[in-house]
């Protein structure tokens, strides 16, 4: 097991925080309240900047609002893959080009069936036509070859 490589856990509340930046703001030097809390100076100035002239219940709901905005941006990763549904059209074209260079074609991989499809006139990038040949072009070539 790796030393170190853990971070530990949230020392204050929100209300320890706000205490301490009260604290010097009634006039008691910051190098004192660090030393107090056991915390750096960065610290201090960091609590400052997030937290500097809020009330306990504001510094509540502030943290809730980031607890609430961390879970909505949180999505799951099935949606990282969602399939779009614009240029449907465009692709629906260009898969049925590629099939068809392919069932001509057989030895042709999809670096050279790419390069087919950029002088016919069709503009797609190579990753796009790698995608389109792997999903369908491949798997109906494969079944082509199984029913003989």
């Amino acid at each position: 097991m790796l030393r170190g490589t853990f971070m530990r856990g949230k020392r204050f509340s929100e209300e320890q925080i706000i205490g301490a930046l009260k604290e010097a703001e009634a006039g008691m030097p910051i190098p004192d309240i660090c030393r107090k809390y056991g915390i750096h100076q960065t610290t201090f100035y960091n609590w400052k900047a997030k937290y500097g002239g809020l009330s306990v219940s504001e510094a509540r709901r502030l943290k809730a609002l980031e607890d609430e905005n961390r879970r909505l941006i949180d999505f799951p990763r099935s949606s990282y893959n969602y399939a779009a549904k614009h240029e449907v059209t465009q692709e629906e074209a260009v898969r049925k080009r590629l099939k068809e260079l392919a069932q001509k074609r057989p030895r042709f991989g999809c670096p050279r069936l790419h390069i087919m499809l950029r002088r016919e006139g069709i503009a797609i990038n190579h990753k796009r036509a790698e995608r389109i040949y792997g999903v369908n072009v491949i798997y109906t070539l494969t079944n082509q070859y199984r029913l003989l």
